[in-house]
């Protein structure tokens, strides 16, 4: 049977069959303190492997190393053996410098799950069902959603890619996210859904949009958002905003990871305020209720829900708790992802799933119906804050909005941080693929300053080394001030929706779905012949290593989802759904 091999896993080498065996893999990375893989144990180096621009296998001592999902087979790509090098070598070797860890992959998600949906839909849902009960139902669904994609995307990114290595195949999480999805389940044309992906991407997987809504937030905290020159303003703190973004993960990578965790907590703690404010505004004993001369409501079109409505609010609500992939585009900087991503992954949407639902059941309690308007210049989070501290004193009834303001701007600064940490290492990823101008420089990483950050609180652990991807990240930003700039003609809020439909559209819904038709083919196909077929780890009908004939069921981080029985074969047991098995068989398609 294969098995995965991860960095920092504590796996006994002797289970492989090319443990006790001279490495076919040339190695071109050193552990920070001047030791090389080859000082922990004798791996001999093979100057004729080739990266993944190559297609031709890396061979050594005759054992092919090759791609099940390529005709004949590549060669693994740099950071991949040494992955797989560094698990060979020992398991309790010096780790690779400065891996995400549960906490980081959590706040990850978070940051980018956490943005300006929360505040802005809620209204929007409403005006499309006009029901207290349905807009609930929809955001209850909306959760399941995203709980379900999370576990689509745990499964795809724990096993893909998938590496057959003397006959033994091996799963190295990689970052990348869709690119690699993709490629893995459409690979003919050869390059195409690379080339499609990777354009797309490049294009449209930017901070301009959510610059764009700093700003605004930032404009409307200071009260200065009817300035005359407000739009140019807003433009030129969203360029400066996606500017230190990458600045600061360009100069000092543990620095940005500190700084994303920090803006997770805080919107994670914003969010439990705003319930608790919620349901504070229930007694009239700690805020008066409000009256509609005191607040007049926003006159709203008169409309009738709908099939198309119902349609509409759903795709809005499904862009509010988008984001919950984030972690995906950096897993292979995960320190040992079957245990610090798989379960921080799968709670960080549960909570924000819940935190979503209690929100919202928050702005129904405190704020009327007849504000759920869509054409409300103040959205129903300002509402939330002007119909409870705005009633404290005429001072907060000027403050409060300001203050739910900030509230977003820290949000959206939430959003631009952790987009610009994980969109920068895509971008760098698609370089590797060798399909942009001057790959070979925006493939490369670069290392960051060293600052001492820890000895703060007193420990001792060293500051390693931490390689950054430079030329992918100013290529990130120079994408975010193009994008910024070309809509100049427009105003701000319509450049926001622009720029956010069409990643929604693109990156999310499309790619999104192509991801879910192709997993959905490829388990069809299985149903319909003998050959063994491999979806991430979803175990098919089909030849397994020992020769046997078992079930299929997919297997999402270790909890079965599905099953069909197969018939046993010529002795062995059945894979009857509940173990994890990378690979089988020899029918890759």
């Amino acid at each position: 049977m294969s098995r995965p091999i991860e960095q920092g896993s504590n796996i006994p080498m002797t289970e492989y069959s090319y443990s006790n065996s001279p490495s076919p893999f040339s190695v071109a990375k050193s552990y920070d303190d001047g030791r090389s893989l080859d000082s922990v144990s004798p791996i001999p180096t093979n100057p004729q492997a080739q990266n993944r621009q190559s297609n031709t296998p890396a061979y050594g001592n005759g054992v092919p190393a090759t791609a099940p999902d390529q005709p004949g087979g590549m060669g693994l790509a740099p950071e991949d053996e040494f992955l797989l090098n560094e698990a060979d070598v020992h398991a309790k070797a010096v780790a690779k410098p400065m891996r995400l860890g549960s906490l980081t992959v959590m706040c990850l998600i978070f940051n980018r799950m956490i943005g300006t949906g929360i505040f802005r839909t809620p209204a929007v849902v409403y005006s499309y069902t006009q029901s207290r009960d349905i807009s609930m139902a929809w955001w209850a669904l909306g959760a399941v959603s995203a709980i379900a994609g999370i576990l689509v995307y745990m499964e795809l990114g724990l096993t893909i890619p998938i590496y057959r290595i003397g006959g033994i195949e091996v799963s190295v999480p990689r970052s990348g996210g869709e690119l690699n999805y993709l490629k893995h389940i459409f690979r003919k044309p050869a390059f195409f859904t690379t080339c499609v992906f990777g354009i797309a991407f490049i294009l449209l997987g930017h901070v301009a949009m959510n610059a764009i809504a700093f700003a605004t937030s930032v404009m409307e905290a200071s009260g200065q958002i009817n300035h005359p020159n407000s739009e140019a303003a807003i433009r030129g703190i969203a360029i400066c905003t996606a500017f230190a973004a990458c600045f600061i993960h360009g100069v000092w990578r543990q620095g940005g990871i500190i700084l994303n965790n920090i803006l997770a907590t805080v919107k994670i703690a914003i969010l439990i305020f705003m319930f608790i404010l919620g349901m504070l505004a229930t007694r009239n004993d700690i805020f008066p209720p409000v009256s509609a001369t005191q607040f007049p409501p926003t006159p709203s079109r008169e409309s009738r829900a709908s099939a198309y409505t119902y349609a509409e609010a759903f795709l809005a609500i499904i862009f509010a708790f988008g984001g919950f992939n984030q972690a995906n585009y950096v897993i292979g900087e995960v320190d040992d992802p079957r245990r610090r991503y798989k379960w921080p992954a799968f709670s960080a949407v549960v909570i924000v799933s819940v935190l979503y639902l209690l929100v919202n059941g928050a702005y129904f309690a405190a704020v009327p119906v007849e504000y759920f308007s869509a054409e409300d210049p103040f959205n129903v989070a300002h509402r939330l804050f002007l119909f409870t501290l705005g009633t404290i004193s005429p001072a907060w009834e000027a403050r409060a909005p300001k203050l739910l303001s900030a509230f977003m701007a820290v949000s959206s600064l939430g959003n631009i941080i952790v987009m610009t940490y994980t969109a920068a290492r895509v971008k760098q990823e698609i370089a590797k693929e060798g399909i942009l101008p001057f790959r070979s420089l925006l493939s490369r990483s670069y290392p960051s300053v060293r600052i001492p950050i820890r000895a703060l609180w007193g420990s001792k652990r060293p500051t390693l080394r931490e390689d950054v991807p430079l030329p992918a990240l100013v290529l990130h930003f120079s994408v975010s001030v193009i994008l910024i700039l070309a809509t100049w003609r427009l105003s701000t809020s319509a450049t926001y929706t622009l720029l956010v439909d069409l990643y929604s559209y693109t990156v999310d819904a499309a790619f999104g779905a192509f991801i879910g038709f192709g997993l959905l083919g490829e388990v069809g196909a299985s149903r319909h012949g003998n050959e063994g077929v491999t979806v991430g780890s979803v175990v098919h009908n089909g030849d397994c290593g020992d020769g046997d004939y078992g079930r299929w069921g997919a297997v999402v981080g270790g909890l079965p989802v599905g099953g069909a029985e197969g018939g046993k074969g010529k002795g062995g047991k059945v894979f009857d759904g509940d173990e994890e098995v990378v690979a089988n068989g020899e029918g890759w398609v």
